[in-house]
């Protein structure tokens, strides 16, 4: 279904308002370097991210779900050079601490590709430009390409 640039619009603004209520503290970029289908980027994402919170909790994490990292990911390209950003919402004092681990997990789902963690310095800037496609592209598919972390945690 196509949606007008208006309604895309409204969309988008209501993305950025939902990442700035999360309070994010975290930026993150995974790329792939190749092409790959929104499915196939779904689950990389979620692999990654719980291989992460295993690496951050350990054994607990089915019981620590309140802990995980939570957050919103949106697939970019996944026509060619297929790669997602996000805004995440992790403790402050960890963000470096996952650096390296990131980049040793992404390597190990995507070979070819990167992986970036950052602090998040300006929210409303970052929540901007992870849904730039949203407004910009006029087949955005709001419902694939938009991950909320949440949504992967198992149900109790």
């Amino acid at each position: 279904m196509q949606i007008s640039y208006t309604d895309r619009t409204k969309l988008r603004t209501a993305y950025r308002q939902w990442i700035d209520d999360t309070n994010p503290t975290a930026f993150i970029t995974l790329t792939t370097n190749s092409t790959c289908s929104t499915e196939r980027m779904r689950e990389m994402v979620k692999s990654f991210f719980f291989r992460l919170d295993k690496h951050r909790l350990g054994n607990k994490l089915r019981k620590m779900q309140d802990q995980r990292i939570e957050g919103h990911i949106f697939i970019e390209k996944p026509e060619r050079n297929t790669h997602a950003h996000g805004c995440l919402v992790v403790p402050l004092l960890e963000i470096v601490k996952l650096v390296e681990p990131s980049k040793f997990i992404w390597e190990h789902i995507c070979p070819t590709g990167e992986v970036k963690i950052d602090v998040l310095c300006d929210r409303a800037e970052r929540a901007k430009y992870v849904t730039k496609e949203q407004q910009l592209v006029r087949h955005y598919d709001f419902g694939a390409q938009h991950i909320l972390l949440r949504e992967f945690f198992p149900q109790r």
